[in-house]
């Protein structure tokens, strides 16, 4: 069933798409029991902390973001030609992990910085093979820097960005200084405006100074085993099929999977912060989780292990909102 959907792409799985988005809102209404809070320090700036955190302004922006969220992982692997277009289990995938994350008690700054981060990542991408590109180039650094005013933990995948800029293309000075400038700008503009209110100065600076300092087993709700356990073990196959397959016959798809392979590694270092927990190393691992676990699924010939998999996957995933609701 799963497969067949999905192998259609937009035309066949949009439909699949959307009901399990539908399901999923409506569902979340029902929850009564916050899973995993995000960990808030109260030395760390938090845009999002100024908009309201009533349950429904938490559940219509989360779930906007998603969307917004969703869209970009389809622009980047779909649009950039990452993927085939008639595979739309990665989306599928990061939908899935999305919304089994989303607490209707908290608008997630994790969610919104990936947004950015995915952002910036599809204008780094689709610079690829263009001539003048440094508007791209400056629109992503632009917003990724913004986004290290949601959540600090952004900052440790700027090495990401600069490798990025190595694999894609040959080093042009002019193109390096223009990504420099788009990452100082969102600095600039928060201490002329901290200068002249009461927002502390210097933020950050503070800010990775507190983070460093606060390295941490992340503490992981048990409900959330299963659902971690699946992947894992399902991300393992999808890197050992890639040992078997390749990174794939176009140069650009190899280009960015050799991104992704880099971002990897960095993302232990958010993974092992205070306060880290499960939803946040799903939120973390989303896009490589979601573009790997995508591809393996879509070289399995057999449909039934296909659906298999995932109605593990949905289950797992079912087991925590059943507990949210308070069923269990």
């Amino acid at each position: 069933m799963f497969s067949k959907l999905l192998n259609r792409g937009l035309r066949g799985g949009i439909g699949l798409l959307l009901l399990f988005f539908a399901f999923s809102l409506i569902g979340v209404f029902f929850e009564k029991i916050p899973i995993e809070i995000e960990f808030k320090n109260e030395q760390y700036l938090d845009i999002v902390s100024f908009l309201s955190n009533s349950k429904i302004s938490a559940i219509a922006l989360n779930y906007l973001v998603i969307l917004l969220n969703s869209f970009l992982v389809y622009k980047i692997l779909i649009s950039e030609e990452i993927t085939t277009k008639h595979n739309l289990f990665s989306q599928f995938i990061y939908l899935l992990i999305c919304v089994v994350c989303v607490n209707p008690y908290q608008i997630s700054s994790y969610l919104i910085a990936s947004g950015f981060t995915l952002f910036s990542l599809y204008k780094i991408i689709s610079y690829y093979r263009i001539d003048n590109a440094l508007k791209s180039l400056f629109e992503s650094a632009f917003w990724l820097g913004f986004s290290f005013f949601i959540s600090i933990t952004n900052m440790f995948f700027l090495p990401v960005f600069f490798i990025s800029l190595l694999i894609l293309r040959p080093f042009v000075i002019r193109e390096w200084l223009v990504f420099l400038v788009g990452l100082i700008v969102p600095a600039v503009m928060y201490e002329c405006f901290a200068y002249l209110t009461n927002l502390e100065q210097g933020y950050v600076i503070k800010a990775l100074t507190i983070f460093y300092n606060q390295f941490k087993f992340p503490v992981i709700n048990e409900y959330f085993l299963p659902f971690l356990f699946l992947f894992g073990i399902i991300f393992l196959l999808s890197l050992i099929n890639l040992l078997f397959v390749g990174l794939g016959n176009n140069v650009k798809t190899q280009k960015f999977k050799k991104i992704l392979f880099w971002y990897l590694p960095f993302c232990f270092f958010v993974i092992f912060s205070k306060g880290s927990n499960a939803t946040r190393i799903l939120i973390i691992l989303s896009l490589p989780l979601s573009l790997f676990i995508g591809e393996f699924l879509s070289v399995i010939k057999a449909q039934k292990i296909i659906d298999t998999i995932m109605l593990l996957l949905i289950f797992s995933g079912l087991l925590i909102k059943l507990l949210a609701i308070g069923v269990i």
